[in-house]
């Protein structure tokens, strides 16, 4: 089987805990944080094939995280978790490239679906 790599950022630790748990037990190489900061570090290190990440982070919030990434990895693949996120900020993820803007709460089946 193909272990994909997900980089999965939320600023809630419960969240983060319980998707990267369930990514890792369902076969994927899954590392979260709630830092937009440390997500950005921890891309550069890991290079993962998916990057999941929350528009409410710590210390970088996930729309520069957005522009941070595409910055360093043009080719970056990323989704953006949102409570009830603007229409204006979701329209704009898209144009930056995003693969998808999942509302949340998110659920496990939809997330790997994708």
């Amino acid at each position: 089987m193909i272990q994909y790599s997900i980089l999965f950022a939320d600023g809630d630790p419960n969240v983060t805990q319980y998707f990267t748990g369930t990514l890792n037990a369902n076969g994927f190489d899954a590392a979260g944080t709630t830092s937009g900061m440390e997500a950005l570090g921890m891309y550069k290190t890991m290079s993962p094939d998916l990057v999941v990440t929350d528009l409410a982070l710590s210390e970088l919030d996930g729309m520069t995280l957005l522009e941070e990434l595409l910055k360093y990895d043009p080719t970056a693949r990323v989704i953006i978790t949102a409570d009830n996120a603007d229409k204006d900020v979701i329209a704009r993820a898209f144009r930056l490239g995003v693969l998808d803007v999942l509302e949340k709460p998110l659920d496990f089946e939809s997330l790997i679906s994708i």
